[in-house]
């Protein structure tokens, strides 16, 4: 026997969920332009231990060449470095320009997310009202006293979704 609280991750609502939420990612995703395209395979790529190794090796070995450590080649930015402070600035601009983009697209999806997330809410507020009504049928159906009525028929008033909206707009434009 399954425990009541133990999440089913099979169920129709279950599956249906994920289903909406991979369909989600994937309309957004269909819907990027190629510099997003690019910028999100460059994230995914330049994020990463392996790139931050390659370049401190690039940069250990410029250096080294450079003082003339490893005299293997020749000398061709010496001391103070200005062509390798020149290329490390190009690279951090072009870095950050790509992590902006992908985080851009990324504020785009969890705006959609929330947005998802607020109507899933209103849809659980009004089947908990409906369950709500059940029960208090039931109770009175067998004649079991009610307790705090007056709390209970708080929470059967219908959800006003505007006077949530302007609450959260006069709370945001503080």
């Amino acid at each position: 026997m399954k425990n009541i609280n133990q999440k089913n991750s099979s169920s129709p609502r279950h599956h249906r969920s994920k289903h909406v939420i991979r369909a989600l990612r994937a309309h957004v995703d269909a819907k990027r332009t190629p510099g997003e395209v690019a910028a999100d395979f460059l994230t995914s790529r330049l994020g990463t231990m392996a790139f931050l190794g390659i370049n401190f090796l690039f940069f250990l070995i410029w250096i080294l060449i450079n003082a003339r450590v490893l005299p293997v080649v020749p000398s061709f930015d010496p001391y103070p470095f200005h062509f390798l402070t020149f290329s490390v600035s190009l690279e951090a601009i072009f870095l950050a320009i790509v992590v902006l983009i992908s985080q851009k697209r990324a504020a785009k999806m969890e705006d959609l997310r929330e947005e998802v997330d607020l109507q899933i809410d209103i849809i659980a507020e009004h089947e908990l009202t409906s369950l709500i009504k059940l029960l208090v049928a039931t109770m009175k159906a067998q004649n079991i006293p009610i307790p705090d009525e007056a709390k209970i028929n708080y929470l059967l008033r219908p959800l006003d979704t505007e006077k949530v909206e302007r609450a959260l707009t006069e709370e945001v434009q503080k």
